[in-house]
């Protein structure tokens, strides 16, 4: 870690803030709307909207981690 330049560590860290937000985002959610089964209404949103925003969030999240698995892994087997 002391080899590499402080800015490429940063701008690294900075590309992985999507993929964390919308990881929390996520289990958010699922809490939410298992709070919102528990009690009948949601904690910040509600079920509908907790719902609806999961069905966007998970796409999205899987996306985002094939794209870090694809900058990560080496373009070609190694040996």
């Amino acid at each position: 870690m002391n080899e590499v330049p402080k800015e490429v560590f940063w701008f690294g860290i900075g590309g992985l803030t999507p993929y964390v937000v919308t990881s929390a985002s996520t289990l958010y959610l699922a809490w939410d709307i298992n709070y919102a089964a528990e009690t009948g209404v949601g904690f910040l949103v509600s079920r509908e909207t907790a719902d609806y925003f999961l069905q966007i969030l998970e796409p999205t999240q899987i996306g985002l981690g094939a794209i870090i698995l694809r900058y990560v892994s080496p373009p070609y087997p190694s040996r």
